[in-house]
């Protein structure tokens, strides 16, 4: 009689792994036919474009370059910019240059212009009360002036440049003119000594004189910018339109 087979635990072990060798092979098979044949598909492999340059150019024109290349824009961000106008790309993502897919967003910066402001009316308030409403809007102040008024009380602005409600770039120069009340009848020059540099000029210019020269120099124990020397003296008797002469401590 035929002896039959009997399996051993090595035989046994031997079996099983070539079954997980077979599973191990199949799966390898599909996974590369996932990765080299369906997925490229999938994602367009190889379908990729360079991401086009459209910094400095509009917005519109943008659009069309993109559309063309069936991109999807998104602005963003909007930036206030003084050196580019409104509807310039400021900034893009991807960067020009790179590579991506169709149908991908391409995300903008775009330029807002200058930033503007409406110019408050200051007539007929005291000059520090402009000043500060200017600033507050964005405006700079560095040009007041100062003239006679019957009219205006003193201190108070009696013109401006620009006009209220003109809309304007900020930061641009405003100017504003101060009443320095009613024209003196007599021109004496006013005693200004020890007084702060721009208090000496309002009230010379307020006695209808015009400041003339100012020299600085140092003085050891005296008040900082003050003045130290004015030339006429407080007290004299002067025609309209004279110059008064200062030296100022600038220690």
């Amino acid at each position: 009689m035929e002896k039959g087979h009997v399996k051993t635990p090595m035989g046994n072990f031997l079996v099983w792994a070539g079954r997980i060798l077979i599973v191990l092979a199949v799966w390898s098979v599909i996974i590369a036919f996932l990765n080299f044949a369906v997925m490229p598909v999938y994602t367009r492999q190889g379908t990729e474009i360079r991401v086009p340059d459209v910094l400095g150019l509009s917005l519109s024109e943008a659009r069309q370059i993109y559309g063309r290349r069936g991109f999807k824009l998104v602005v963003d961000d909007q930036r206030y910019d003084a050196t580019h106008p409104a509807g310039t790309i400021l900034d893009q993502f991807p960067k020009p240059g790179g590579w991506t897919k169709r149908g991908r967003r391409i995300h903008l910066a775009v330029s807002a212009g200058m930033a503007t402001a409406v110019v408050p009316n200051v007539i007929g308030i005291p000059r520090d009360d402009a000043i500060f409403k200017l600033q507050a809007v964005g405006l700079k102040v560095e040009d007041i002036q100062y003239a006679f008024s019957d009219a205006v009380y003193e201190g108070q602005v009696m013109a401006q440049v620009p006009e209220a409600n003109a809309v304007v770039d900020k930061l641009t120069e405003a100017q504003v003119i101060v009443s320095l009340g009613t024209r003196p009848d007599e021109f004496i020059v006013p005693s200004v000594m020890n007084l702060p540099e721009e208090q000496a000029k309002y009230l010379i210019m307020k006695a209808g004189l015009i400041v003339g020269d100012i020299d600085y120099d140092r003085y050891s124990g005296r008040r900082r910018g003050a003045v130290m020397i004015q030339e006429p003296t407080g007290g004299t008797s002067v025609a309209m339109g004279d110059t008064v002469r200062l030296t100022i401590n600038r220690r």
